[in-house]
């Protein structure tokens, strides 16, 4: 049976909320105070936190704070009042899971919390397509990987920074593995492997002829991955005449392959990468600001494993056993 955490200080209202929650069959702790909470978590597991922001004491923020400082990764959602958008964002900032307004209806609120502890299920066992788990313990990447399945049911441009082996392609694949897309095509390219000339053949495509060697038509990867995801890791080292075809055709939707006058309309999600600074290559002219600002609709920044040290002793222990086996 999941248990839920309550933490409210108004009796009447922390009573009605347990009761509420028990009756849709969750086991529920409550308690009046931040201290309190935390007490319960050092001793118990919890599939959710329930949290008032307004609290005695320590408030609901610095709770949300202490909870992450502690390693704790429970999902949790907060309370707020209407007005107090502001702060519940705060909340979120700090590790929130998401927030709920108040006055709201019990059934609202169930379903959030249904929803909170199936997404963190999915987060937990997330798997690429080639089984290889993000494992993680940290909060911080527990939020990135919120925020991806936030983004997952839309259709918007995603850029993923983050250094070298952070896990960048394992959050692409997560995002269209729960996108509506998740039938069709995930397709990986590292922008800065192959010549430009040939990148724009493998994006685009051929007609025979086109150029030396083009003996036969070839479909590209934007019109193969139609319906699904390309992924374009390196994106920060796409030659510039490539930046400009790309940024034509995330503002058509369209492609024209190499040695065709025909345009074709494509359905195609773009997921992009880079371990570089993006912004000190616009800055040198290095890239496009257009572009980036095209491709960074959503921006997810993940980490470096020496700011989330509690993962370091599971993934150790994670290729210990894989190699050792």
């Amino acid at each position: 049976m999941d248990r839920v955490l309550v933490v409210e200080d108004t009796d009447s209202l922390r009573e009605v909320l347990a009761a509420v929650l028990r009756n849709v069959g969750y086991e529920v702790a409550a308690c009046a105070c931040a201290e309190e909470a935390l007490g319960l978590l050092d001793k118990d597991e919890f599939q959710v936190i329930l949290s008032d922001l307004k609290l005695p004491g320590k408030n609901g923020l610095d709770l949300v704070s202490e909870t992450r400082r502690k390693h704790i990764t429970t999902p949790f959602i907060v309370m707020t009042a209407y007005g107090n958008i502001d702060v519940a964002v705060d909340a979120m900032k700090r590790g929130a899971t998401d927030f709920i307004t108040k006055p709201f209806d019990p059934g609202s609120l169930c379903e959030l919390i249904s929803q909170v502890i199936k997404h963190r299920r999915i987060i937990d066992r997330s798997m690429d397509s080639e089984g290889k788990a993000f494992l993680t313990e940290s909060p911080l990447v527990l939020q990135v990987l919120e925020q991806a399945r936030k983004v997952a049911p839309l259709s918007s441009p995603v850029l993923i920074l983050g250094e070298s082996g952070t896990g960048k392609e394992l959050i692409a694949r997560y995002i269209h593995q729960q996108s509506n897309r998740a039938a069709d095509h995930f397709i990986a390219v590292n922008c800065g492997s192959m010549p430009s000339d040939l990148l724009e053949s493998e994006f685009f495509g051929h007609e025979a002829g086109a150029f030396t060697g083009a003996n036969e038509k070839r479909i590209g990867l934007f019109e193969v991955a139609t319906n699904g995801t390309i992924f374009l890791d390196e994106i920060g080292n796409m030659p510039a005449n490539l930046q400009t075809k790309l940024l034509r055709t995330l503002q058509e939707s369209e492609i024209k392959r190499l040695g065709s006058t025909k345009t074709k309309r494509i359905n195609t999600r773009v997921i992009s990468a880079t371990n570089c600074n993006i912004e000190a290559a616009i800055h040198k002219g290095a890239f496009r600001e257009d572009l980036y600002y095209r491709l960074g609709v959503v921006v997810l920044e993940i980490p470096p494993l020496r700011e989330r040290p509690e993962d370091i002793e599971l993934l150790a222990n994670y290729f210990i056993k894989r190699y050792a086996a």
